[in-house]
């Protein structure tokens, strides 16, 4: 499996028309940087003026994911910039197909690092023991040394903590899904590599957590940020709720989004833009269900494997999911852009299929 990671995120307004605020008042953002995300500070327009959606351009493949512990199902990457070193946790998971069934192993966290965020390696830690071999960069092994907590290291999401407070033994946070008790732990590392559990009990348990849940220390609101998975009348959606330490959160909210129709949602990969840190950034994959017997679905390449993974489950053979870009100021309410920002591209073998097209948490910026 090939992962390619995408660069800088660019906004276009295009001005070919003439704004007509004359009589708002205008909005002190003093030395603040606003980016053209949304119409937030836009009073009016006339003419033929726009908001233009740019999208990412495919660069030089980042990391292959082709090691036997890793499996047929890498994802759920989470990447950020510590001091002189770039830093990748993923999931490494291997999915199959046999008879008609889906069967499942490997559930891990897997590590990489990078010297510029474009060339990565995968350190050898020696930390678990795959098939007879410590020779590998798993940092969470499912079902390791963790007490009475069952971490599914398949469904992690890893952030470096900002805040002040923290201490330097829990520098590093994960946000990992549990076996059993259902719902969402908390684990530290002082290293980033070497982890422990933060609490021994799941700290948020309402919610449908089979995806890339995650936390955040919010610097502008001074409070930690959660989001993550869960059903609203059928549909795949998000909510959020905040706290002072990870453990005890506030009463939830769901995520808001405008005239945007229901949607299924994926994933959510929001935190707040670096550079502009009242302003929260999202890439949300929108999951579609597709007719597997239409005429478009019969001209896309690949219809062997298509066939064989429908066989197992039909959202295996023939949903597609696409990369979208939200924004919010308030972290509830987003504007979420109708056209997708990361699109399937050009038909062709090994795109065009369920699980794909997810964007990693979160945007990195290089040389």
């Amino acid at each position: 499996m090939k992962n390619t990671f995408f660069g800088s995120l660019t906004m276009l307004l295009s001005f070919s028309g003439i704004l007509s605020a004359a009589d708002a008042l205008p909005v002190e953002i003093g030395q603040r940087r606003e980016l053209m995300i949304d119409d937030a500070l836009i009073e009016s327009v006339s003419g033929s003026l726009e908001l233009r959606l740019h999208h990412p351009q495919a660069q030089e493949i980042a990391i292959v994911h082709d090691r036997p512990w890793e499996g047929s199902g890498c994802g759920y990457h989470s990447i950020f910039h510590d001091g002189e070193k770039y830093r990748m946790y993923y999931k490494a998971w291997h999915i199959m197909v046999e008879k008609g069934k889906l069967d499942t192993k490997n559930r891990f966290l897997c590590y990489a690092e990078s010297e510029d965020g474009i060339i990565w390696t995968k350190p050898e830690l020696g930390l678990f023991e795959y098939e007879g071999s410590k020779k590998n960069n798993i940092v969470i092994w499912d079902g390791g040394p963790w007490g009475e907590a069952q971490p599914d290291g398949a469904h992690p999401a890893v952030f470096l903590d900002q805040n002040p407070n923290c201490p330097p033994e829990a520098r590093f946070k994960a946000i990992i899904r549990s076996n059993k008790p259902t719902g969402l732990l908390v684990m530290k590392s002082a290293d980033g590599i070497r982890w422990s559990m933060h609490h021994d009990k799941p700290v948020i348990t309402d919610g449908a957590f089979d995806s890339q849940n995650l936390a955040f220390w919010d610097p502008v609101r001074n409070e930690y940020r959660a989001y993550w998975r869960i059903f609203t009348n059928g549909i795949r959606d998000i909510r959020t709720a905040t706290s002072k330490d990870l453990i005890t959160w506030t009463p939830h909210h769901d995520l808001k989004y405008e005239d945007a129709p229901p949607e299924h949602l994926y994933v959510n990969q929001i935190l707040p833009y670096y550079r502009a840190p009242h302003l929260f950034i999202g890439f949300p994959a929108r999951y579609i269900e597709r007719d597997g017997k239409s005429p478009s679905m019969g001209a896309l390449p690949d219809p062997e494997h298509r066939e064989l993974r429908a066989a197992a489950s039909p959202r295996y053979g023939y949903a597609i999911t696409e990369g979208l870009l939200m924004s919010s100021r308030d972290a509830v309410n987003f504007h979420r852009w109708p056209e997708a920002f990361l699109r399937p591209g050009p038909e062709r073998t090994g795109q065009w299929k369920y699980g794909d097209n997810y964007i990693a948490w979160h945007l990195l910026e290089t040389k």
